[in-house]
């Protein structure tokens, strides 16, 4: 659990400080910042967090009803690699939040 913890808050920070720099950028009137938080948009976006959640949520299910041969197979091969998807993306779309509340966008949450 601390693993997963620390990875969650290593990239919201960084994730977080990549928004700042870009939401800095952007505000000097350079158009890689107004590029890099478009990106960072896209990538930090619930359409490609909820799909990734819900096959998460689905190897899990698959995990509880299939017999412990079949269940570690989904383990190994597919909730494990899934989980740390969904801890990374997950972080990234609270970091690029906390960064712009941070920049004076407070209806952003």
């Amino acid at each position: 659990m601390s693993k997963a913890l620390t990875t969650f808050a290593l990239v919201a920070v960084l994730s977080a400080l990549l928004m700042a720099l870009s939401l800095a950028v952007a505000r000097h009137g350079y158009p890689y910042g107004a590029i890099g938080v478009k990106r960072l948009d896209g990538i930090a976006d619930t359409g490609s967090f909820l799909p990734l959640a819900a096959v998460y949520f689905f190897s899990a299910l698959l995990m509880m009803i299939l017999p412990i041969r079949a269940a570690s197979i989904v383990l190994t091969n597919a909730a494990d690699a899934l989980f740390w998807a969904t801890i990374a993306l997950f972080a990234t779309i609270v970091g690029c939040l906390v960064a712009r509340w941070a920049f004076g966008q407070g209806g952003v949450l």
